[in-house]
């Protein structure tokens, strides 16, 4: 993915040029890539505990942990607070590190003094030492789990928290926060008060240059099946490219249907984590799949007809529909409900019909049911 972030100045510059400030898009577009070089350090949400307490300890110490310098494989031990305890900081940081503890100790810690304590950690340490310039530039990945702190009944707004410091004039000239999301328009709802961007596909210029800097020579024909097949996604686009590299005398239509066919192939799983992802995201029901099954077969469809094809009212059809948006999986253009990427639409499709298996031949008569799909 290195070399598709040299094609996308565009979200650099972005992120650049905001104080604070959030990329959004699907996994796969290198969103992380740009977060993490242009991020000081990097606190995926993921993967750090998302409990107040927990997150007060391992955030401090994930902040820690990079202003000593330490090798990664080191981090663990910063997320004990008995470590945190010993270091030798100046007065205002281990203040704060003794009030988490202390906190701890409590049958009932403060839950909202843990996050404030946790965020108005790192502006200490930029007072206090002189590793490097402000601000210090904290990226966070996956922010969409930062609304799992809204599980908690002590925490009656998380984000408010969390906003009062990117607010906070003095707060930003020492502390910065690039954020990124695979959850997009729920997202952007809640983060109303910095900027935010989407990540775009891949246009066909930009998978002509990806080609072209792996010194692959292609007709446009060729180029255009790549882009096509792959709905621009970056990380399918450069999958290809390299799978293309490895067997040059096959197409890129017959090494993409291959792959959109075959269970085991890195396309399909990415396909099926997306669905399933986006399936969450909306809690998914059997309503919602059975629309998004209707919707594969009749893509560019009107809320009536759809409303029809699932047995259901306007109103009730309509409420899936924006589950469904909010999840990033379907999109309105005009008065049309469609799939937002064309290739998980004919995903959807060949795998709600049974049509995917681990061991496909790929024939005439199945190329031209793929194709048909895309071109549907």
């Amino acid at each position: 993915m290195q070399k598709n972030h040299i094609l996308r100045t565009k979200y650099r510059d972005f992120f650049s040029s905001n104080t604070h400030s959030c990329l959004l898009s699907p996994n796969g577009y290198g969103k992380t890539l740009l977060l993490t070089n242009n991020s000081d350090l990097l606190v995926d949400l993921s993967k750090i505990s998302v409990s107040p307490e927990s997150f007060a300890v391992e955030f401090v110490g994930s902040i820690l942990h990079w202003y000593s310098g330490e090798p990664v494989f080191s981090l663990s031990k910063y997320f004990d607070i008995t470590f945190l305890l010993k270091n030798n900081l100046e007065e205002k940081s281990k203040k704060i590190i003794a009030e988490i503890h202390n906190e701890l100790q409590k049958i009932k810690p403060d839950q909202e003094l843990l996050l404030n304590l946790a965020f108005k950690f790192p502006e200490t340490m930029v007072d206090l030492t002189s590793k490097k310039s402000t601000p210090l530039i904290i990226g966070l990945d996956n922010f969409q789990e930062f609304f799992s702190f809204n599980n908690f009944l002590q925490l009656s707004n998380p984000l408010k928290i969390f906003k009062k410091y990117l607010l906070d004039e003095d707060y930003s000239k020492k502390v910065n926060y690039k954020l990124c999301s695979s959850s997009i328009n729920s997202v952007v709802k809640q983060l109303s008060f910095i900027p935010t961007l989407e990540i775009a596909p891949f246009s066909l210029e930009e998978t002509t240059k990806l080609v072209k800097k792996h010194l692959l020579s292609l007709n446009s024909e060729e180029l255009n099946s790549l882009h096509k097949y792959t709905s621009g996604i970056p990380c399918l686009i450069n999958h290809f490219i390299q799978e293309k590299l490895s067997n040059q005398k096959i197409s890129f239509q017959d090494l993409i249907f291959q792959e959109l066919l075959d269970t085991n192939s890195f396309t399909n799983n990415y396909l099926s984590n997306s669905y399933s992802s986006s399936l969450g995201t909306a809690k998914g029901s059997a309503l919602l799949r059975n629309l998004v099954k209707v919707l594969s077969q009749a893509p560019r469809i009107r809320l009536t007809n759809l409303a029809k094809k699932i047995y259901k009212s306007s109103p009730v059809t309509k409420s899936l529909l924006v589950r469904l948006i909010d999840a990033d999986l379907v999109l309105k253009e005009a008065s049309l409900f469609t799939f937002k990427t064309p290739l998980l639409r004919v995903w959807i499709y060949l795998y709600n019909f049974n049509l995917l298996t681990n061991n496909i031949k790929l024939n005439s008569e199945t190329k031209k049911l793929v194709g048909d799909l895309f071109d549907y």
